[in-house]
């Protein structure tokens, strides 16, 4: 922008126009839309140009206006979700740019830790998340100043209600006597039984073990509750 300075004799002004800190200087009569005009809207990255009349002559100067760098951050710089077996669902960092523009771009994710990739990580495990946008407009591509360390906690399966019934007419027979598992195991789990049956006299412990099923690693699952079958 040209800065107007003080009259020299009667309504004849000095004008200065710095351009990348160099300044040019002219003299005119009139206001700076009369004596200057400007080609673009010198707000956008590009190259300008300025021209200056001086009388019946002008003068041209060009000056460039380059890209500003956005900044990207987390405020909170840690995070706890529990694996769904989808990818890590986040709060979006806070990506300022200048005189209070909005940024409604995308955003873009990678990770290092338990495992590294682009995105986000689907399985449990810990890492550090860096976001990135894409240069844009008047804006440069920029890469977070801070990372998110992310942590995935394993879905736990709770086994809880399971019971055994034992056969109240106990009594030897000659036939097998079976100890019932009974209750309702939770989607993921299978149980895997001994001792639960038994033919000749005596006392016998019936045992119950849990296990994931195919499909449940246990990289992300975790069965938990007291098991009070043993």
């Amino acid at each position: 922008m040209a800065k107007k300075k003080e009259p020299i004799i009667n309504k004849m002004y000095e004008w200065e126009l710095e351009v990348d800190g160099q300044s040019v200087k002219w003299k005119c009569f009139v206001g700076e839309n009369e004596c200057i005009t400007y080609e673009g809207d010198r707000k956008s990255v590009g190259t300008h140009t300025a021209t200056i009349k001086l009388g019946e002559a002008e003068a041209k100067v060009e000056f460039t206006i380059t890209a500003a760098t956005p900044t990207i951050a987390w405020e909170n710089e840690t995070a706890t979700v529990t694996y769904t077996g989808s990818a890590a669902q986040i709060t979006d960092p806070v990506v300022t740019l200048v005189n209070g523009e909005e940024y409604n771009g995308d955003i873009s994710y990678s990770y290092a830790g338990t495992s590294s990739g682009n995105g986000l990580p689907t399985n449990a495990g810990t890492y550090e998340i860096t976001a990135s946008i894409p240069a844009q407009g008047n804006y440069t591509a920029a890469t977070s100043t801070n990372k998110l360390t992310l942590t995935i906690e394993k879905q736990k399966i709770t086994i809880s209600g399971m019971r055994w019934d034992v056969p109240e007419d106990a009594v030897y027979s000659g036939s097998v006597k079976t100890a019932t598992l009974n209750g309702t195991l939770p989607d993921g789990v299978t149980v895997t039984k001994i001792g639960d049956t038994a033919t000749n006299v005596g006392s016998y412990t019936a045992e119950a073990t849990f296990s994931l099923e195919e499909g449940y690693s246990a990289e992300n699952y975790e069965i938990i509750g007291t098991n009070p079958l043993t």
